[in-house]
């Protein structure tokens, strides 16, 4: 890299949003950060929200657009809809647009000359078109034409990037993970945690509870929630909880951040990831960089996770996600050597590394943009 660059991500949550703050936006307030200090300008442009202002944080300019309702589909309507006109305004080497539910693509490249990367961190119409019986995989197929770069999480995100655009030029690089957590210490707990955005469906709540009611009489451990999202989807799981009388071994703790969150990690036995649909899933690698084995769905959105880190059910098993949940929790041999493990492969995410990753990556999109000039 011979200068510094002027980099804009686009992306609609904002770690300081009440009513998301999810691990999208965590990832690029750390990933900023880091470029920044590496000494280029960074802007993120997000959604307006209750209370947002624009400012600098940690010397990222954060500037909002949309609506400031206390209603996320709301914000997220109106963020869509804004945009194009300030894409137009945007002045930058290099735009790095982070894919949003339920449509992904914000199909930023139709407004702006500026080199536009694609970021994989929600890629799922197929499963929100299930969800809410619309068509939004014919939008998210649509619109991935108009890219001529990519990043994706994974290699599966990648090739499905490929099917639709076939001339795309398309890098994995996965999320990162704060050196916070690899020193994180680690004591065998009387529970297990769940970290996630409260979000019933996609996260698996409904299969999670139904799995705990299955094994109930064997589990040793308390459940510990932690989590965010809207006041419907948290009523809807508290509601869950009392009905399947589960009062005794679930615990939804609201929102968990800074020490608390390292803490609560800590004192875990194993964490757990319990979603129909996952693009990465940035908790589970907090989970591994604290020694922490996981148990989870195999479904495609995990696959980068290794065998010997996690026990994996089959997938939306309320049986099969039972007896890994008791068999993780009763081996302590097993949750040793995962342990050791977990924290081993979670050594090559550090954050540090992967902007790295990412500068290459502007460096070879630029100098072939000015190569087609």
């Amino acid at each position: 890299m011979s200068r510094s660059w002027q980099i804009t991500f686009i992306d609609f949550d904002d770690i300081q949003n009440p009513l998301l703050g999810a691990g999208s936006a965590i990832a690029t307030f750390e990933m900023c950060k880091r470029f920044v200090k590496k000494g280029h300008s960074v802007e993120v442009i997000s959604s307006k929200f209750p209370g947002s202002k624009d400012g600098y944080h940690d010397g990222i300019l954060y500037t909002h657009i949309g609506v400031s309702s206390k209603y996320l589909r709301l914000n997220n309507i109106a963020f869509f809809f804004a945009l194009p006109l300030r894409v137009r305004k945007i002045r930058a080497d290099i735009i790095v647009e982070s894919f949003a539910a339920p449509i992904s693509t914000l199909f930023s490249p139709l407004f702006t000359k500026i080199p536009v990367i694609a970021f994989s961190d929600i890629f799922n119409a197929e499963e929100f078109s299930k969800k809410y019986h619309l068509p939004f995989h014919w939008i998210e197929h649509f619109g991935c034409r108009f890219y001529r770069y990519m990043i994706a999480l994974t290699e599966s995100m990648r090739q499905k990037m490929m099917k639709y655009n076939p001339t795309i030029r398309a890098e994995v690089i996965p999320y990162g993970v704060d050196e916070i957590y690899m020193h994180n210490k680690t004591n065998d707990g009387l529970y297990a945690l769940c970290l996630s955005r409260i979000d019933i469906y996609q996260k698996g709540f409904d299969l999670l509870l139904d799995a705990i009611s299955k094994s109930v009489k064997k589990l040793n451990i308390t459940i510990i929630i932690a989590g965010i999202g809207n006041n419907k989807e948290i009523k809807k799981l508290n509601t869950l909880i009392k009905k399947m009388q589960l009062e005794n071994t679930v615990m939804y703790v609201g929102k968990v951040s800074g020490q608390k969150k390292l803490d609560l990690i800590s004192g875990a036995r194993f964490g757990i990831c319990a979603s129909r649909f996952e693009t990465f899933g940035i908790s589970v690698l907090e989970f591994l960089a604290s020694a922490k084995p996981i148990v989870c769905f195999n479904i495609d959105g995990l696959q980068w996770l290794p065998e010997n880190t996690a026990l994996k059910a089959e997938p939306f098993s309320e049986t099969s996600l039972s007896k890994v949940l008791v068999q993780m929790s009763e081996q302590n041999n097993l949750r040793q050597k995962y342990s050791v493990n977990a924290r081993h492969f979670a050594a090559d995410f550090s954050w540090d590394k992967i902007v790295m990753k990412y500068e290459d990556f502007f460096d070879e999109i630029l100098r072939l943009e000015k190569r087609h000039a």
